[in-house]
């Protein structure tokens, strides 16, 4: 029986949607000459998401804290501690996604960009490069269920070639397609 493929539905979940700087419900910090919005406070959104940052130009800018309206009482929203660029993520960052799944790395134009690692709800994690939110690169992924290892090269969020560790002990090197090693 072949090894148990790590669940191809373990992909990141998409990013959450961050309202426009103009959506802004309510500020509570500091202000330029003509009172709006420049520099350190907490702007509560009509949605009711919340940032607690620096606002420049009405944008999130360097470093603060997004947090999303949980969709229900005892549930969580997610949220985003780390650095901003005219509205977007950008630099280094830590992502809580609702779903219980964590990111942490570097970010480009609110994407996963550069190095990072992303922990699943179910236990798996890949730590490597990502590019344009998607694995990238060299990477390494293990999965919890079937406690096996992946290291290699991935490109576009999908395993092509390297080394595949299963539980037993056994492994396959080589080129991958649709996510696994050829049947044994």
């Amino acid at each position: 029986m072949p090894p148990k493929k790590p669940d191809p539905k373990a992909a990141p979940p998409p990013e959450p949607e961050e309202p426009e700087h103009e959506a802004f419900g309510q500020w509570d910090g500091e202000r330029n000459e003509e009172s709006l919005p420049q520099g350190k406070g907490t702007a509560t959104y009509p949605n009711g998401d919340t940032y607690v940052g620096v606002i420049r130009n009405n944008m999130r800018e360097e470093k603060g804290v997004y947090t999303w309206k949980a969709p229900e009482e005892g549930k969580s929203g997610g949220s985003y501690d780390g650095e901003y660029e005219s509205n977007k993520k950008q630099g280094k960052g830590v992502m809580k996604y609702p779903d219980g799944g964590t990111y942490e790395g570097h970010w480009k134009e609110g994407m996963r960009e550069g190095h990072g690692t992303f922990k699943y709800p179910n236990g798996d994690w890949y730590k490597g490069t990502w590019s344009g939110g998607k694995k990238s690169g060299e990477g390494t992924y293990f999965s919890y269920q079937g406690s096996c290892w992946y290291v290699g090269t991935w490109t576009d969020g999908e395993f092509k070639e390297g080394v595949w560790k299963f539980k037993d002990g056994s492994c396959y090197k080589g080129s991958f397609a649709g996510g696994g090693p050829p049947p044994r």
